[in-house]
């Protein structure tokens, strides 16, 4: 679908499926944009993640599900670090509470 919406709206394009991770991420920071359009659900694509830190844009489908959530949706770089950077902390509390 991504590939389609590449061609259907004339922009040029670099698949990234296979290729290593550091090689993934030059292009991304090289790139205008990612357009990441998953056919099932996908609830948080580092992929996109990634994408938005580096300064692209992103064009995503309804199955990017974090796409609508608070830290995500506007797409600001320093909400999303700021987020980010809490996750450990939150996954400790939620470990250290559970037993």
């Amino acid at each position: 679908d991504s590939e389609k919406w590449c061609k259907d709206n004339s922009h040029e394009y670099t698949k990234v499926h296979g290729k290593p991770y550091g090689e993934v991420l030059e292009l991304l920071a090289q790139s205008r944009g990612l357009s990441f359009l998953p056919k099932g659900y996908d609830t948080c694509p580092r992929l996109v993640i990634e994408a938005v830190l580096l300064g692209c844009e992103v064009n995503i489908n309804d199955n990017v599900l974090h796409a609508t959530e608070s830290w995500f949706k506007d797409l600001d770089i320093e909400k999303i670090e700021e987020h980010l950077r809490k996750q450990p902390d939150r996954f400790w509390n939620v470990v250290e509470n559970a037993a």
